[in-house]
């Protein structure tokens, strides 16, 4: 029974224990929060979890995805795997070396913590950061989220 127990807890968490990882190349940057990277010859459409940067036609769109594509178009990445988009895209935390992408675009004010799916109260304290300073989107008095 005990080792019956042991396995199924292993099945069950192993999603929340054992996170994908995976390593590619970013070969477009497509907005502020989504990118397609290749990844073992394949190209896979890839979302920052846990953010949500404005749409392209939406104010600082434009400027999210400059700043995105400076910072790692034509880059290797590291992706840790978080889920599944809506249109069945890869969710992941993405890091060039140590430099966390997701957390640089909320700090520069170039996106949202996306409080419907994000956990990371690192995130969130980084949004709040960049509201006080008025970075990128910011400047707005009211600006208006993607998912309105």
């Amino acid at each position: 029974m005990k080792l019956f127990l042991l396995f199924f807890s292993l099945i069950f968490f192993s999603s929340t224990l054992f996170a994908a990882e995976y390593k590619g190349k970013v070969v477009a940057v497509i907005d502020g929060d989504t990118v397609n990277i290749l990844i073992n010859g394949k190209h896979i459409k890839t979302g920052l979890a846990q953010i949500d940067a404005p749409e392209i036609s939406q104010p600082y769109g434009l400027m999210s995805k400059s700043y995105l594509s400076r910072v790692i178009e034509g880059q290797w990445v590291r992706i840790i795997e978080e889920g599944q988009g809506e249109d069945e895209e890869l969710l992941g935390r993405i890091y060039k070396g140590d430099f966390d992408v997701n957390a640089e675009m909320v700090k520069m004010g170039l996106a949202w913590f996306d409080v419907r799916s994000g956990k990371d109260k690192k995130l969130r304290a980084l949004e709040k950061k960049a509201r006080a300073d008025k970075r990128g989107l910011w400047q707005d008095s009211n600006p208006t989220p993607p998912w309105e």
